[in-house]
């Protein structure tokens, strides 16, 4: 068995690209990875950009051609950019007859409409992306939408987590001293959606009686500027933006933490931050947004599907006057995590899928 594994440029921040580097597949000898797009950094114009693919399509029928791979593993999200470079990517694999294995990343609500109402779209999702020998959704509610969309498909598709990364994981878990203080985490992308400001809102509505609070904010994007100057134009105290993090200073940062801020809007898949936020110990209060429903449930914070501050606010007042509960709350995230979201964990629960792949007629 050989595997041919299509990640994003694993220079990139981001959850894929992530997920990849963590699992670190191509370390095994029947799986290699092969990088789409440029760096993070990277600054192309059109052009190049142009280029780059192309040569990249031809590389890539180069190599399923001649070293003989049996399955094509690709990892879209349903956007516009994804949808139609790794359609190309399914089309040269069907021409070589090779297995595919279609991994939904991400999800555009905005565009899986606009799929639904053309035809063409509607036809390239059907015929090629559900046609695939085996479909990966993160969860549930993704599943529902493929299988509403073409019911041919139900038999076909299978849910799999993203990774938390255990590798600066403490062998105990911190233990919360009310006393002292709580620490609350924001890492996210810096845009409205994401809901930064309702962390802001949360934040200084439990500073008010726990005064030793403090607000952590870390990742980068369109609203930082808007973000600093509301800061300083509120005079809001105990919030500090530490910029993207990245390695041992992110999972330290996580690990200093308490409570874990993820009040999104956006349309979400399932956020690895959640997950390494719960193998290591943090109460989750989260949006039930794409995929975190079907993994993150009030046993393991506060989950809503709709944003209510004051419900938010009272869950955390009653937990914060309770230190035994916060305790063992958070002993029991981690202890789900480590079973269920470590990269030993879910690269073996890959693995036993491209076998099963593998040996499908």
């Amino acid at each position: 068995m050989k595997i041919l594994l299509i990640t994003p440029n694993l220079k990139q921040v981001g959850g894929v690209s992530n997920y990849y580097k963590v699992l670190k597949l191509s370390d095994l000898d029947y799986i290699d990875y092969f990088e789409v797009g440029a760096s993070s950094t990277s600054k192309d114009n059109i052009l190049s950009k142009t280029v780059r693919l192309i040569r990249g399509y031809i590389k890539f029928s180069y190599l399923i051609i001649f070293k003989k791979y049996d399955i094509v593993h690709l990892n879209p999200s349903l956007d516009s950019k994804s949808f139609f470079r790794d359609f190309i990517f399914i089309l040269i694999s069907k021409v070589f007859r090779k297995k595919i294995i279609v991994f939904f990343r991400g999800w555009d609500p905005a565009f899986f409409s606009a799929i639904r109402d053309n035809f063409i779209l509607a036809m390239i999702l059907k015929k090629f992306y559900l046609k695939s020998n085996l479909i990966i959704t993160l969860g549930e509610y993704f599943k529902k939408l493929l299988i509403d969309f073409d019911s041919d498909c139900n038999h076909n598709i299978v849910i799999l987590s993203t990774v938390a990364d255990n590798i600066f994981l403490p062998e105990k878990n911190n233990i919360s001293d009310i006393d002292k203080g709580i620490s609350f985490l924001y890492m996210s992308r810096l845009v409205k959606s994401k809901g930064v400001y309702r962390c802001i809102e949360i934040f200084n509505e439990i500073k008010k009686i726990h005064k030793n609070c403090i607000l952590n904010i870390c990742g980068d994007g369109e609203e930082l500027e808007n973000l600093i100057d509301f800061l300083k134009t509120k005079k809001i105290e105990g919030v500090n933006y530490l910029g993207q993090v990245t390695g041992r200073e992110k999972y330290d940062i996580i690990n200093r933490s308490d409570v874990l801020l993820f009040l999104s809007e956006h349309g979400e898949g399932l956020p690895n931050t959640i997950l390494e936020s719960l193998l290591y110990g943090l109460i989750i209060i989260s949006s039930d947004k794409g995929a975190i429903n079907d993994w993150i449930s009030d046993d393991n914070g506060f989950i809503y599907s709709n944003y209510e501050k004051d419900k938010i606010l009272d869950y955390l007042f009653d937990l914060f006057s309770d230190s035994r509960k916060l305790n063992k709350i958070s002993y029991n995230n981690s202890k789900y995590a480590k079973s269920s979201f470590t990269p030993e964990v879910v690269s073996r629960k890959l693995l036993n899928i491209y076998e099963k792949v593998y040996n499908s007629k």
